[in-house]
C-alpha cells in the first residue's frame, strides 16, 4: 500500500488544533440538537400527555374521545403521537 505525505503551509500546529477543535464542537452542538429534538412518532403514555397539557386524565379521556386529539392502541394500551398532539392544536382567533 502506498503512504502518501500531505503538507500544509502557513498554519501552525496550534491553529491546526484549534480548528479540529471547533469541528469537534460544531459536531458535539449539531449532534445534540438532533437528539434533542422531539420526534413526531414518539409514543406518549396518557400520564405524560396531561402532563404535558396540563390537563387531567379525564379531561385528556373526554378529548380523546370527542375527536379532539388521536390515540393509538396497543393491546390494552392507549398511546399518543406527539405529532397528533402538535396538529391538534389550533390557533386561538381573538375577536375585537
Amino acid at each position: 500500500m502506498e503512504h502518501t505525505t500531505t503538507q500544509i503551509q502557513g498554519i501552525t500546529a496550534n491553529d491546526l488544533y484549534n480548528q479540529f477543535a471547533d469541528l469537534r464542537n460544531s459536531i458535539a452542538e449539531i449532534k445534540q440538537a438532533l437528539t434533542s429534538k422531539p420526534c413526531d412518532n414518539e409514543l406518549l403514555t396518557r400520564e405524560q400527555v396531561a402532563n404535558e397539557l396540563n390537563i387531567t386524565l379525564p379531561t385528556l379521556y373526554d378529548w380523546t374521545k370527542k375527536g379532539l386529539i388521536k390515540s393509538h392502541k396497543i393491546g390494552n394500551r392507549v398511546l399518543y403521537k406527539r405529532g397528533d398532539l402538535t396538529t391538534a392544536l389550533r390557533p386561538v382567533k381573538h375577536g375585537k
